[in-house]
This record gives C-alpha cells, sequence and structure tokens, in this order.
C-alpha cells in the first residue's frame, strides 16, 4: 500500500476555505493555492476542484503528473542538495518530488475508503451541496 500524504484528515480543513472561495469570486478574480512543495496538498486540492467540476478520475490523476514536468528543475535543485548537504546516495534521493500516479490513487482510495465515496466527503467534509456544486460548475465551465 502507497503512504498517503497528504492524509486527508490532515488537511480537510484547509480545503473548504478553497471552495468558498472560489464559490464567491467575482468574475474577474482569480484564486492562488498553494503548499510548500506544491505536489501533495495542493495537488490534492487541484484534485479536488476538478472532481467537484466533473472531471474524470483517470483525467485528474493524468493532470496531477503533470507537476513532473513543471517541478523537474526545483526537484533536481533539491536532490543535489540533499546529496551534497546531507550526504544521501543520489539513487536514495531520485525520485524526490516526483508526482506517481499512485499517489492520487491511494488519496482517493483513502477517501473513499473512510467517507464511503469523494461525493460523500465533498458534501459531509467540505459542505459541497449540490447547489454549490451547480454553482461552480456554472461559474467554472463553459
Amino acid at each position: 500500500m502507497v503512504k498517503v500524504a497528504p492524509k486527508i484528515d490532515s488537511f480537510k480543513d484547509r480545503y473548504r476555505p478553497i471552495f468558498d472561495s472560489l464559490l464567491t469570486l467575482n468574475a474577474d478574480s482569480a484564486l492562488l493555492f498553494h503548499c510548500t512543495g506544491g505536489k501533495d496538498r495542493t495537488g490534492t486540492a487541484a484534485a479536488l476542484i476538478e472532481y467537484a467540476l466533473g472531471v474524470d478520475q483517470g483525467q485528474i490523476i493524468d493532470d496531477y503528473v503533470l507537476t513532473n514536468q513543471y517541478r523537474k528543475k526545483y526537484n533536481k535543485v533539491i536532490a543535489d542538495m540533499l546529496v551534497e548537504k546531507y550526504k544521501l546516495p543520489a539513487k536514495r534521493v531520485a525520485d524526490y518530488g516526483i508526482a506517481k500516479p499512485a499517489f492520487m490513487e491511494a488519496t482517493f482510495d483513502e477517501i473513499t475508503k473512510k467517507y464511503g465515496s469523494v461525493a460523500n466527503f465533498m458534501k459531509n467534509e467540505l459542505g459541497l451541496t449540490d447547489d454549490k456544486l451547480a454553482l461552480l460548475r456554472a461559474k467554472y465551465l463553459k
């Protein structure tokens, strides 16, 4: 089993304000959300947003993996620093910061195991009622 970072219960309270903001943003506004590394918590937030908009889980995972394309230089800098500063074997840090499909799959699996479905999680933990989901889709989909 893949260890999941983030554990959904550790960060679920941080996802609700993202959706609250998306629901109330003006048409000419944008929302910036991030975390330290920009992969796990941010990736989960982006995945939940896509899920709320009706994006297929396979596409959500493909989008998550795009993280690797945009973080490639940053990941190398960090991996090189870990080798140089902490004398870690290069082989051990080669996958540092890599977004693997299994990570997002495990996140969805964890949510489903604990809440019955991602839809239940979004409704019961994030407060996304059918009306709010309809509003999100009306605002952000063409």
